[in-house]
């Protein structure tokens, strides 16, 4: 299905007011688009008609940078790019388990 080009230029208008980029900037799929976000803990990768915009906190867009769009747009991508430099994996977190009891036999 081919979309006219009015419906391409409504869709972009629609997705620059939902990421808080300028519409021109939205049609320009010549470039990546970074919005730096501080106060949010949120990291977005939206890939429209051939236009990437990133929008999250700073450190997380420097480590985005050299990555490529089809990169970006992997969940585990994006999941490793959301956990802070400084925080250790999920994975290497130590679960407390209790200590089974000691049973004994008389």
């Amino acid at each position: 299905m081919e979309l006219q080009s009015a419906t391409i230029r409504n869709i972009q208008f629609a997705w620059s007011r939902i990421l808080d980029i300028d519409e021109e900037e939205m049609a320009d799929a010549s470039t990546r688009t970074y919005r730096e976000s501080r106060d949010s803990p949120l990291l977005m990768f939206v890939s429209l008609f051939g236009k990437g915009v990133l929008v999250g906190p700073a450190w997380a867009m420097a480590a985005a940078r050299t990555l490529t769009d089809a990169q970006l747009a992997r969940h585990s991508v994006l999941l490793e790019l959301s956990r802070r430099p400084w925080e250790k994996p999920p994975s290497s977190f130590a679960i407390p388990c209790p200590r089974p009891p000691i049973l004994r036999c008389r």
